[in-house]
């Protein structure tokens, strides 16, 4: 008997949309499969699908601040900015303790060029959850925006504290501190980006630029002939973003 009824219940488990279908057959006021499911269809880039399941997860409970993020994320994720600022704001007067819902909020900000009110929702991101990193990463982004490669740079060390694995990262710390002209750091910081992955192109071409501004031409001229022979990819700058 437990052998036929697990064989059955292999279709159920196949994957989150037929279990999460199966329980809202079962239970159609639930707010968690709709939410769920909204999940799946988002992470399998199916958009239409995803916002279908969270609008019905909405509809049945309009109080759940988790189910805003949910929808703004996607919304952030597909172009739709001011609408995925809409639901963040929604959220956050349903709950207003959320962290990532302030970073979310503050990284679609950025996106529109609200850079003031970015770094005011990513200052209180911060203050609700010190550990948040992707409120690190956008108030990181803002501030460079804005010039403020010091401030910048704290915010890319509290995150690597937290991640330090992260090539792209190191690559950008390296940058604000090359405009600063603080060269052996930056110096550091692009050597340890390739470390971590040697195949990006603009990793090798500022490390020669840093090579060259301390006077190491040697150096500088076999990164640029690495850029040249082999690392031909050029990384695009980190991009504000909803956390995943």
């Amino acid at each position: 008997v437990l052998t036929v009824t697990t064989f059955q219940q292999t279709k159920v488990w196949k994957n989150s949309n037929t279990l999460w279908t199966q329980v809202i057959q079962h239970y159609p006021r639930t707010t968690t499969a709709f939410s769920n499911r909204g999940h799946y269809f988002r992470d399998g880039g199916n958009f239409t699908e995803a916002v279908k399941n969270y609008d019905a997860a909405l509809g049945i409970n309009s109080s759940k601040a988790e189910i805003y993020n949910s929808r703004g994320k996607l919304y952030f994720e597909n172009g739709q900015t001011e609408r995925a600022i809409q639901d963040y704001t929604t959220g956050i007067s349903k709950d207003p303790t959320i962290a990532e819902l302030y970073a979310n909020r503050g990284g679609a900000y950025g996106a529109t060029g609200k850079l003031d009110l970015a770094i005011q929702d990513l200052n209180k991101s911060v203050e609700l959850d010190p550990d948040f990193t992707n409120a690190y990463l956008n108030r990181s982004i803002a501030y460079y925006q804005r010039g403020q490669y010091d401030l910048a740079i704290l915010d890319y060390t509290a995150y690597l504290q937290r991640d330090p694995y992260r090539a792209d990262i190191w690559y950008e710390r390296g940058l604000a501190r090359f405009n600063l002209e603080q060269h052996a750091a930056a110096l550091a910081d692009f050597s340890q980006a390739i470390a971590l992955d040697g195949s990006q192109g603009s990793y090798y071409q500022m490390r020669s630029r840093t090579y060259r501004a301390l006077g190491k031409r040697a150096e500088a001229r076999t990164d640029a002939q690495v850029r040249k022979a082999r690392a031909t990819t050029i990384r695009e700058g980190i991009r504000f973003g909803p956390s995943q």
